[in-house]
């Protein structure tokens, strides 16, 4: 299981005994990875409890699932919040990127393009967000590994 960080610590730890030190430390970056998208999954959880008809709330916890590698639910979790009466730009950023760790350049590009048009009526606090929205409607996903 990939999500299985105490595993991914203690290999780390073995390949570094080993003297493989650049797998070793692979391996324990992806154990700090996992283990804060967890802690991070389980506060927007937590926040999604509180508020369950919160978009923001269901960002949150696309945007933990999503850093976990756990796209399709992720997309779910942003649909939920674009079902909202004023969703959330994150939403629309969210479910392009998910669509294009799912490899489903149609979707992406049409959050993508949303989410251009929004922040281009109504900038976002974050300034970044405008140029990620344009990176996502140019950059298709690359080929799923086989």
């Amino acid at each position: 299981d990939p999500l299985q960080s105490g595993a991914r610590l203690n290999l780390g730890q073995v390949l570094i005994l080993l003297k493989r030190e650049e797998e070793g430390r692979a391996e324990s970056e992806t154990h700090g990875k996992i283990a804060r998208g967890k802690q991070q999954l389980t506060f927007a959880m937590n926040s999604l409890r509180l508020e369950p008809a919160s978009p923001r709330s269901h960002v949150r916890v696309g945007d933990a699932l999503l850093e976990l590698g756990i796209a399709s639910e992720a997309l779910l979790q942003y649909r939920e919040a674009l079902r909202a009466r004023k969703p959330p730009v994150n939403a629309l950023l969210g479910a392009a990127k998910a669509c294009r760790a799912l490899h489903e350049t149609t979707a992406q590009m049409q959050y993508a393009k949303k989410a251009v048009e929004a922040l281009e009526l109504e900038p976002s606090d974050n300034p970044d967000d405008l140029a990620l929205a344009r990176e996502l409607l140019e950059t298709p996903p690359s080929k799923p590994a086989k």
